[in-house]
């Protein structure tokens, strides 16, 4: 007989089999997929860390976070380690924006953040969950990677 807990995973495994890209994908709520890269995989760029995201499944890129909820998901997931977000400006004067075009409405700047300059990419900070802009190719500038897609909206334009 099988207990409580193996329902639990069996029920996430199938709900993510058939709402994200495939069974490695994690379902959460509305539609939201994502895949924790494995450690060998950590310690990328913003711009490394895109790639290797396109490069696994082209609609994902890292992840939005619009809400109290998404940023508690996010953090969640990080596994007690910083991580990119999909937050973006094309340069120190234009606004940051999401993957999908969204404007940052909803954020969690840390004190004195976001700084002026060429920092034009985002991570947010485990410890305390805050987020800071950062350099998005400098190699020493490096933090893992969460791909995300939201799939059911991809499986839409289809």
């Amino acid at each position: 007989m099988l207990g409580p807990n193996t329902w639990i995973v069996l029920f996430l495994a199938t709900r993510a089999a058939l709402g994200c890209p495939n069974s490695q994908w994690l379902a959460t709520g509305d539609d939201d997929c994502f895949l924790p890269l494995p450690p060998s995989m950590a310690n990328v760029t913003a711009d490394d860390a895109l790639e290797i995201c396109h490069d696994i499944e082209a609609t994902s890129s890292l992840p939005e976070i619009l809400d109290d909820e998404d940023q508690q998901m996010v953090h969640e997931l990080s596994g007690g380690s910083n991580i990119w977000l999909g937050l973006r400006r094309s340069s120190s004067t234009s606004a940051w924006v999401w993957p999908s075009g969204k404007a940052a409405i909803f954020t969690k700047w840390a004190n004195e953040q976001p700084v002026q300059g060429d920092e034009n990419c985002v991570y947010m900070n485990f410890a305390q969950g805050a987020w800071y802009n950062s350099y998005c190719n400098s190699g020493s500038d490096t933090n893992i990677a969460l791909c995300y897609v939201k799939w059911k909206e991809e499986m839409d334009k289809q």
